[in-house]
C-alpha cells in the first residue's frame, strides 16, 4: 500500500505487511527512497535496507492519522537519508 499526501498527491511512504512464524504479523512503513526496484511480475520489491532494518521499521496503524512531518520523524530510525 502507499501513503499519499492528498495536498500535493506526493507518495510519501510505502506500507508492507510482514509475516512471522507462529502467525505473527505487522504492517510497517518504508520511505520511498529505500525502495530500489519494484517487480510486478515477481510481486516483490528490492530495498536498500537489511532485514533487521525492515523488521525495525516504524509500525503503520490505519486508525492513526499521519502526515509527512510525522513520517520524516519516524524514518530517522535508520540514520539513512530519507
Amino acid at each position: 500500500d502507499l501513503i499519499v499526501d492528498t495536498n500535493n498527491w506526493k507518495i510519501i511512504s510505502h506500507v508492507i505487511h510482514l509475516h512471522y512464524n507462529l502467525g505473527k504479523e505487522k504492517d510497517v512503513m518504508l520511505a520511498m527512497r529505500w525502495i530500489e526496484e519494484i517487480s510486478y511480475v515477481e510481486k516483490g520489491i528490492a530495498l536498500s535496507l537489511n532485514k533487521n532494518d525492515v523488521h525495525s521499521a516504524p509500525l503503520f496503524d490505519i486508525s492513526v492519522p499521519i502526515n509527512e512531518k510525522e513520517i520524516t520523524k519516524k524514518f530517522d530510525f535508520t540514520g539513512k537519508p530519507i
